[in-house]
């Protein structure tokens, strides 16, 4: 049996008929991980002279930079965040990655007449750049960035906004992200969540938070939504 057959036995059915999938950005539809840790060290090296460990950063993902940065420095968080910044517009391109299978998966679910959108603690100019990276952003429906709402996750504010814009009840829509934040959120709407194991976080942590879905490929997505 191939690990895709194994996985897919795994898979169960929704709790009701699926209409909309919302995605996480970072982690989730473009591989940034790399970029965000190395963006965070920069930034750490150049100001507080210690670079962070990796862990320490992907624990921050799905929240606002901003606000994490802050966190590490309050004195020196706008300089952090500029520093930050500075690595990322001459790293971008290079270091931000594709995420097999997300353009299959995404013209099936348009093909099927699926909605779908994003919802991302990035800001608007951000989440665009990594978009256009892969020429993505014709994709979606809707797109929910920091510049959304005044709370962000794992608060379910930016959800819900989401599910608002998709114009559709909640438990008709999944939230795919790959970080703690990201269940959390959905859980507070509540929604069903599917938690993805190529992003910032461990498939332990994940499924210690009892997503809905643990899923090892973005294909099985069309899989979860077929059985609804």
């Amino acid at each position: 049996m191939s690990p895709s057959q194994s996985a897919q036995s795994k898979i169960q059915n929704p709790k009701s008929k699926i209409a909309g999938i919302l995605f996480d950005l970072d982690g989730t539809l473009v591989d940034t991980v790399d970029l965000i840790v190395a963006g965070f060290q920069h930034a750490t090296t150049t100001h507080l002279g210690y670079s962070i460990a990796p862990a320490a950063v992907k624990a921050t993902i799905g929240r606002p930079l901003r606000e994490c940065l802050a966190e590490l420095a309050p004195n020196l968080g706008d300089t952090l965040y500029d520093a930050y910044q500075d690595f990322n517009r001459l790293h971008h391109d290079t270091m931000i990655k594709e995420v097999p299978g997300v353009v299959a998966v995404l013209e099936e679910m348009k093909r099927r007449g699926i909605a779908v959108g994003i919802v991302t603690s990035k800001r608007l100019v951000s989440a665009q750049r990594s978009l256009d990276r892969f020429d993505l952003a014709g994709y979606f429906d809707v797109l929910i960035t920091q510049d959304d709402t005044t709370r962000h996750k794992p608060d379910p504010a930016p959800l819900l906004c989401g599910i608002e814009k998709l114009g559709l009840p909640a438990d008709e829509v999944i939230y795919v992200g790959d970080a703690i934040h990201d269940i959390m959120a959905a859980h507070a709407v509540p929604m069903q969540v599917a938690a993805v194991t190529w992003g910032a976080e461990e498939r332990n942590v994940l499924a210690a938070l009892q997503p809905d879905w643990l899923i090892d490929e973005m294909a099985l997505l069309l899989e979860i939504t077929q059985l609804s």
